[in-house]
């Protein structure tokens, strides 16, 4: 008999916030991302308070402190790019 191929995959463990910003291509959660924000605050806000944040480079976001638009924008990508993600399993030691 031949030897079987078929290989179970590793699970997709859930990111935190600054892996999800890195990883923001993921489920395309940078546009859905985006969308959200303009939907929920306007356009206005989206480019005083975020666009910047784009043109600089994503990771710019965590250089300064939170305001209400990029901590919603960083939620809302988190949530997309973990979206198809679990949680990773607690484990314990038992000594």
């Amino acid at each position: 008999m031949g030897k079987s191929t078929q290989t179970i995959d590793e699970p997709k463990y859930k990111m935190d916030i600054g892996f999800s910003v890195f990883n923001c291509h993921l489920n395309n959660a940078k546009n859905r991302a985006i969308k959200d924000v303009k939907d929920k605050f306007g356009e206005e806000l989206f480019k005083s308070k975020l666009k910047h944040h784009l043109r600089n480079g994503i990771m710019a976001i965590f250089n300064e402190k939170p305001n209400e638009v990029t901590q919603y924008f960083a939620d809302k990508v988190t949530e997309y790019v973990n979206e198809d993600r679990i949680d990773e399993p607690q484990t314990w030691d038992t000594e």
